[in-house]
């Protein structure tokens, strides 16, 4: 199977939360997580031991990405005197967004394909939540290139 590292993340949010919100102990509205019984729980491992490297990696290369072009910037605009550091810091920000090529470059690592191999019943749990997901909740405008490279996918 053949996935973006961001079809990846999605898949991982589809089988680790419902999409619907909870409140937690200290009253806090939260994503609720999804509970699946032995067969699936044990299917859903399967697939996160193969997703969270390769996310983490995806996560490490971002910030990595992120704080080159911060040191980037500051090279370019280092900080005034009797600039406070705050400000400073929202001026770097609303630069780095505002930096189209900085911000498809990084767009590019998320958008990465990986190979991954997951077997019969692992596909199933996959597709199975992932139908569900969408019939529940439904999904955003902003999943649409998501959802039907998925879809292909799981097919």
């Amino acid at each position: 199977m053949k996935l973006t590292k961001q079809a990846l993340s999605l898949l991982k949010v589809v089988l680790t939360t419902t999409g619907e919100k909870e409140l937690n102990l200290e009253g806090q509205e939260v994503t609720s997580s999804r509970r699946l019984n032995g067969e699936e729980s044990a299917q859903r491992r399967h697939f996160l031991k193969v997703a969270d490297p390769i996310l983490e990696e995806l996560g490490k290369s971002q910030t990595d990405f992120l704080e080159s072009a911060k040191e980037a910037y500051k090279k370019e605009n280092p900080q005034k005197k009797g600039v406070e550091n705050p400000a400073y810091e929202q001026g770097m920000f609303f630069a780095l967004n505002k930096d189209k090529k900085m911000l498809e470059d990084m767009s590019k690592l998320s958008k990465e394909e990986v190979e991954i191999s997951p077997n019969d019943k692992v596909t199933a749990v996959v597709k199975k939540y992932f139908e569900e997901y969408g019939e529940k909740n439904g999904w955003t405008s902003g999943d649409d290139d998501l959802v039907e490279e998925v879809s292909g996918i799981l097919k």
